[in-house]
């Protein structure tokens, strides 16, 4: 439901917005909504990154535990989902629907979480 919703409100409804405020600020009107977009998309993928170190013990090993491990997984976290979020921007611009996003975002989430399902029922 999450990223339905966050499909729905980032990539309809605000890309509908900055289409209307891009040509007043003079800023291409892709250059903008794509930036606005990431940008919205990226806030509200922050707070879920936080906790990663101490709920998946893959990302723990990856970048250590503790305020050492947080920073540098919230910022790949970001930068992550922050190109995730310029393709799913692109698609959409491209096709001029949602539904090209949505099922990659659904794809990409699915990708994650079967082998996490995968691994809880095998340990």
């Amino acid at each position: 439901m999450g990223m339905l919703l966050s499909a729905v409100a980032v990539l309809a409804v605000a890309h509908a917005l900055v289409n209307r405020v891009g040509p007043v600020l003079h800023v291409p009107v892709c250059v903008a909504a794509t930036a606005a977009l990431v940008l919205l998309a990226r806030l509200w993928h922050i707070a879920p990154s936080r906790g990663i170190t101490r709920s998946n013990a893959g990302v723990a090993a990856v970048f250590g535990t503790g305020g050492t491990g947080v920073a540098p997984s919230v910022g790949a976290a970001v930068v992550g989902t922050a190109l995730a979020g310029v393709l799913f921007c692109e698609l959409r611009r491209r096709s001029g629907s949602l539904i090209p996003s949505v099922a990659l975002h659904c794809a990409l989430n699915s990708a994650g979480y079967a082998p996490a399902w995968t691994a809880a029922r095998a340990g």
